[in-house]
């Protein structure tokens, strides 16, 4: 299955969005993706499942776009997102094999792919963006 389509323009954090501090992007960033913090450059770059542990273990979603040196912020958590992709409504949302995306549809990932959660949707648009749950590889 594809990744589901984000866009960025449509994605709205509610004002309970819990924002971290100031960082480096290391890569082109949209709004509303998921990332890591790359240890070796020590900058911000696009989470995946399908890659390995240190690029699947998200930090949180890109508050506002960002081109790579440019500063970006994280959001943790944010109970009313509106996530700029039309989801199912009460179906958790997790970290697709694409970098950047996400799934709702378990097939998408595979063995020896990372298991990492966001929360559930509670209607088609707005997910309860509970925090990163990271798993352990996908057996």
């Amino acid at each position: 299955m594809a990744a589901l389509s984000q866009t960025a323009a449509s994605v709205v954090f509610s004002n309970n969005a819990q924002v971290g501090p100031v960082l480096t992007a290391g890569a082109t960033i949209a709004k509303g993706q998921p990332c890591y913090l790359d240890s070796v450059t020590n900058t911000v770059k696009l989470a995946g499942a399908a890659s390995t542990a240190a690029v699947a273990a998200c930090i949180g979603l890109a508050y506002y776009g960002a081109a790579a040196t440019q500063q970006i912020q994280i959001v943790s958590k944010d109970s009313a997102l509106v996530t700029g992709f039309t989801g199912t409504a009460g179906l958790p949302v997790q970290l697709h094999t694409t970098a950047g995306s996400f799934t709702q549809t378990q097939a998408d990932l595979s063995s020896g792919n990372y298991g990492v959660s966001f929360g559930s949707m509670t209607s088609t648009t707005v997910l309860n963006f509970t925090g990163v749950s990271v798993g352990s590889v996908l057996a």
